[in-house]
């Protein structure tokens, strides 16, 4: 009796701390929110300039209040009034129709910054139709969750800089990188699995980016498979084996895309199939980009057409709606529309992205690939990032946010003073 007393007592006094934490967590929450909308405040002064930073969370608190502060301090002629619309977790779609179609005529911004895409999914599915589950209201829920990725991240990443080595590498190398990737001439094939495996080994923690896939993929296919097709079936194990590449570093449903891609343009459709199937283990979403291949009865594929798709993965819902946001705020007269880069990636993926737009001729681009080159190679990369879930990029620290919001005062300033 005593001991079911005990345990009665014990799950009583659990569930009731759990019930205070999250009501705290809720308190905390509210009061946030609170602080956000008071500093997001609507100033109607003809003389303050208004802009409007949309984003998820490496925008949420993160650098537009360092930026409403550096405008603060070296503005000569105009005032400016900061607006943080970052939302952590919140896809493209989301900042369109709850943002931007709700609350832009509410702000009137002179200018819309935006940091959009990393939520993005492969898919055409409308945000409003992914209803979020009851639990993930609960701020104890996200707070576990929260603090699980924080542990993972922390054990991915113990040595951040070694995760970022390909920021460094050499053009030259990046050059002849692509060379092999495009290379159709097989006398080479040797020649070329002797540079990869070379450049492996001196950037060992190099971030496995879309180009070097297929350099990797087209000598080791013709020169290592082909010569045993009659009894050879790929393995991810030999691939991993022969370069002496860690499995962390792969993009595995891309690398299995170009295998089953590489076995049809041989004609050998059970190893095609088994890799289109295997990628699909990696990624479910990878059956947009491996439809054509599964469909063997269509003499009608565009190898190029699907190369392109591939190198695109990713990309798929953010130009659309990109393009609908920006429309949508020239429509209500921004006078200007400021696109900007995540940390280290190339601007000219982004206005690929944007070059159908027809107010592409309108729009202010900002890179923040050279800016954070040079700061990697003055700091460590944990003094720039606070994770790398982005591969090359993350979620940044005070430093980084300081180094976006530099870069984007700098650009501002031009246009006013």
């Amino acid at each position: 009796m005593k001991i079911l007393k005990f345990f009665s007592l014990t799950i009583i006094g659990i569930l009731l701390s759990l019930l205070i934490l999250e009501i705290s967590l809720q308190i905390t929450g509210f009061t946030l929110t609170t602080i956000k909308k008071f500093r997001n405040k609507i100033i109607n002064d003809p003389n303050t300039i208004t802009i409007l930073c949309l984003g998820e969370s490496t925008t949420d608190g993160q650098w537009p209040p360092i930026l409403q502060k550096i405008l603060d301090e070296k503005s000569k002629n105009k005032k400016f009034n900061v607006i943080d619309e970052g939302h952590a977790g919140k896809n493209t779609e989301y900042l369109f129709y709850e943002i931007i179609e709700k609350k832009l005529l509410k702000y009137s911004p002179d200018i819309i910054i935006s940091m959009i895409g990393a939520n993005d999914d492969l898919s055409d599915k409308p945000y409003i139709m992914q209803n979020e589950h009851w639990y993930y209201k609960l701020r104890l829920y996200r707070l576990i969750i929260l603090i699980k990725d924080h542990i993972e991240n922390k054990l991915k990443y113990t040595e951040l800089n070694k995760a970022l080595k390909d920021i460094n590498v050499p053009e030259k190398v990046t050059e002849k990188i692509k060379e092999i990737s495009h290379n159709t001439d097989e006398t080479k094939n040797s020649e070329n699995l002797y540079l990869i495996k070379t450049i492996i080994n001196d950037y060992p923690d190099m971030g496995w980016y879309d180009k070097m896939i297929p350099a990797l993929v087209n000598p080791y296919f013709t020169e290592i498979i082909l010569k045993k097709q009659n009894k050879y079936v790929f393995k991810l194990d030999d691939f991993l084996k022969y370069y002496k590449l860690n499995i962390k570093n792969l993009a595995l449903s891309k690398i299995y895309i170009y295998f089953a891609k590489k076995f049809f343009e041989q004609k050998d459709i059970d190893n095609a199939v088994r890799c289109a199937k295997t990628a699909l283990i990696y990624d479910d979403k990878s059956i947009m980009h491996l439809q054509n291949i599964l469909n063997f009865d269509n003499e009608e594929i565009n190898i190029d057409d699907l190369d392109e798709q591939i190198l695109n993965q990713g990309y798929c819902i953010t130009p659309k709606i990109y393009k609908n946001i920006i429309s949508y705020c020239h429509k209500n007269n921004i006078k200007y529309y400021i696109a900007m880069q995540y940390p280290t990636l190339s601007i000219e993926l982004l206005m690929e992205d944007l070059k159908n737009s027809p107010y592409y001729d309108k729009l202010i681009f900002i890179s923040n690939e050279e800016n954070f080159k040079q700061a990697l190679q003055k700091y460590k990369t944990e003094e720039i990032f606070r994770d790398l879930f982005g591969v090359s990029w993350g979620h940044c620290t005070e430093l980084g946010n300081t180094i976006i919001a530099e870069n984007v005062a700098e650009t501002v300033l031009k246009l006013y003073n």
